[in-house]
């Protein structure tokens, strides 16, 4: 099996908490939209995604959100515009296989798209 190339980057907790904290003194105002995995989704992925795709440790996910109203507690500044599961918009045009798996996966929030906005 081939290895990946592609450059992933995988944060833990303290280190997003304080990214955000740091975004919402930096740019007030501002928003910020970006992909994350549940709990169960950094399962999947480390041990069918990640390490079956012949990915180094360096890829390993390693932690999960599993509600995005979970970031109000990191920074009051943060505010949740939106949080939707990962496929909701791109089941069109996918083979019935594939459409399963992006179904299954948004019914179970392996993988969710969260917009964020950070107050004045």
């Amino acid at each position: 099996m081939g290895r990946f190339s592609g450059m992933i980057w995988t944060f833990e907790e303290g280190q997003m908490r304080e990214s955000f904290s740091r975004l919402a003194s930096l740019f007030p105002g501002s928003e910020a939209v970006f992909d994350v995995a549940s709990p169960l989704g950094v399962r999947v992925a480390n041990k069918l995604v990640i390490k079956a795709g012949g990915m180094d440790e360096s890829s390993i996910l390693k932690w999960g959100l599993k509600n995005a109203s979970e970031l109000r507690e990191w920074d009051d500044r943060i505010t949740i515009l939106e949080e939707y599961p990962m496929f909701k918009y791109v089941k069109k045009g996918l083979n019935l296989k594939d459409r399963i798996r992006t179904i299954e996966s948004d019914l179970l929030r392996i993988m969710s798209i969260v917009h964020l906005g950070f107050s004045k």
